[in-house]
C-alpha cells in the first residue's frame, strides 16, 4: 500500500471515529435530558423557589380581584333569580344563596392550600408509575458494515459518510431529548399561568347559574394540567420499555450501506417514539377524562 493510500486510510478512520463520538455525544445528552424528565415529572411545583414565590404574588394581587368579585357575582346571581316572574322566590332561595356565597367565600380563603395539595398529588401519583429510562445505547461498531473491507482512497469515502451518518443521528438524538424536556417544563408553564387566575374564576360560584362557568372551566383546566405529569409518565414508560434494550426497531441481519441505516435507526427510534408518545398523551388526557 503506497503513503497516500495509507493517508487516505488513516483520514477515513478518523473519519469514522469521529461519526462513532457524535452519536456517542447525542446519547450522552439523551441520557442528560432523560434524568431532567425523570426529575421534573415527579417534582413537586411548590418546591420550585423563585418561581413559586413569584407566582404566590401574582396570586396575591389576583385574591383582593377575586375578593370584590364574590360579592359581585353574588348581587349579580342574586338579582338575576329574585326578578325572574317564572319562578317564586322564597325564603329558601334567599338561605341557598347565602350558603353558595360562604361556600365561595371559603374556596376563595382556602384554595392556594388546596392548589398546592393537588399538586403534590399529581407528583405523587407520577411518581408511583415508576418511570425508569433505559439508557444502554452504544454506537461502538456501529459503522462496521460498510468500514469492513475498504482500503485507501475507499475509506475516505466511507469516513465522509459515517460522519455525516453520525452528525444526522446526533442531531436527531439531540432534538428529541430537547423535545421531551420542553414538554415537561411546558406543563409547569401552564400550571404557574393557571393559578393566579384562580380567585377571579372561584368567585364565580357565588353567583350561581350561568355565572359559575368560569370556576367551573378553571378546575377543569388546572386538574388537566397537573394529571398530565402522570399521563407524560405513563407515555415515557411505555415508549421506554418497548425498546428495553435499544435495538428491537429493525431487528435484521446488517449488510452494507443499509445496515448501517438501520443501526442508526435502532438507536434513534427509541427517542423519536418517547417523544411521539408525549405528544400524544395530552390529547388522551382531554378526550378520556374530558379536562
Amino acid at each position: 500500500m503506497s503513503f497516500f493510500e495509507e493517508a487516505f486510510e488513516a483520514a477515513g478512520n478518523g473519519l469514522v471515529s469521529a461519526g462513532e463520538g457524535m452519536m456517542e455525544a447525542g446519547i450522552d445528552v439523551w441520557k442528560a435530558c432523560a434524568d431532567s424528565v425523570l426529575r421534573y415529572c415527579t417534582q413537586d411545583p411548590t418546591g420550585m423557589g423563585t418561581v413559586w414565590t413569584n407566582v404566590t404574588r401574582l396570586y396575591d394581587v389576583f385574591l383582593g380581584i377575586g375578593a370584590s368579585l364574590v360579592s359581585l357575582y353574588f348581587v349579580i346571581g342574586f338579582l338575576n333569580e329574585s326578578i325572574d316572574i317564572r319562578n317564586n322566590f322564597t325564603l329558601e332561595n334567599t338561605f341557598r344563596f347565602f350558603i353558595r356565597f360562604a361556600l365561595a367565600a371559603s374556596a376563595l380563603t382556602n384554595a392556594l392550600s388546596l392548589i398546592q395539595s393537588f399538586m403534590r398529588i399529581s407528583a405523587l401519583l407520577a411518581g408511583e408509575v415508576g418511570l425508569t429510562v433505559t439508557t444502554n445505547y452504544s454506537a461502538n461498531d456501529i459503522f462496521d458494515p460498510i468500514v469492513d473491507g475498504a482500503e485507501g482512497a475507499e475509506m475516505l469515502g466511507v469516513g465522509f459518510l459515517c460522519l455525516i451518518g453520525g452528525l444526522i443521528g446526533m442531531m436527531v438524538i439531540a432534538v428529541s431529548g430537547v423535545l421531551i424536556i420542553l414538554s415537561v417544563l411546558t406543563r409547569f408553564f401552564k400550571i404557574f399561568m393557571c393559578i393566579p387566575f384562580a380567585p377571579p374564576a372561584l368567585a364565580s360560584f357565588a353567583g350561581g347559574q350561568g355565572l359559575s362557568q368560569s370556576g367551573i372551566s378553571w378546575i377543569k383546566a388546572f386538574a388537566g394540567y397537573c394529571l398530565e405529569a402522570v399521563v407524560i409518565a405513563l407515555a415515557l414508560m411505555l415508549a421506554f420499555s418497548f425498546f428495553a434494550s435499544g435495538n428491537q426497531f429493525f431487528n435484521v441481519e446488517r449488510d452494507g450501506f443499509s445496515g448501517v441505516v438501520l443501526g442508526i435507526l435502532n438507536i434513534c427510534m427509541p427517542m423519536i417514539t418517547a417523544v411521539a408518545c408525549v405528544k400524544g398523551a395530552e390529547g388522551i388526557l382531554r378526550k378520556t377524562l374530558g379536562l
